[in-house]
């Protein structure tokens, strides 16, 4: 968003907040910052995410309850593992196609990734499960981590994976 739009999105929080004067009267700084932060979302976007806030959350919004408001909200470790579990019983050890096409794009790699042999022949399903939902949580959890980043800091962080990547320069480089 650009800087007339956070103090329109300031506004609004003014409106919706009228206790707290934070957003009534903001320096040029907290504009910068907030509009850093927040210049991948339209003024509709955050206005939105804002709403949403409002009605669940007596207290003003932080940039990261704007952004995470906004996240889709993706399945939930019972519910993919529901799927893994339909599709080990449908496709068994000797049609990984089959399950494969149940598990579909979101569960399979996950599956793939612990083994689907392995998973069909457990005979332990309860510590499967568990295995299963800790992967499957932690995968949530760095996605929505990534999908709450501004993309300037993705690209700072990517910029400086890049440095590291490569041998014989220093930090500093």
């Amino acid at each position: 968003m650009k800087k007339a739009e956070i103090i329109k999105l300031f506004g609004l929080i003014t409106v919706l907040y009228p206790r707290d004067t934070a957003f009534s009267r903001p320096s040029e700084s907290m504009v910068d910052a907030w509009a850093a932060m927040l210049e991948d979302m339209t003024l509709d976007t955050a206005a939105a995410a804002l709403q949403r806030h409002a009605a669940l959350c007596p207290f003003p919004p932080s940039i990261a309850e704007l952004r995470a408001a906004m996240l889709p909200r993706g399945l939930g470790a019972d519910e993919a593992w529901g799927i893994a579990l339909r599709a080990i019983r449908k496709g068994g050890v000797y049609r990984p196609e089959k399950a494969r096409e149940i598990a579909g794009p979101e569960v399979w790699p996950l599956m793939e990734r612990m083994g689907y042999r392995d998973m069909c022949m457990t005979e332990n399903a309860d510590v499967l499960r568990g295995q299963f939902t800790r992967l499957w949580d932690a995968r949530q959890k760095r996605r929505t981590e990534n999908a709450l980043l501004p993309p300037s800091i993705k690209r700072m962080a990517l910029g400086q994976a890049g440095r590291a990547a490569r041998p014989g320069l220093k930090s500093s480089d």
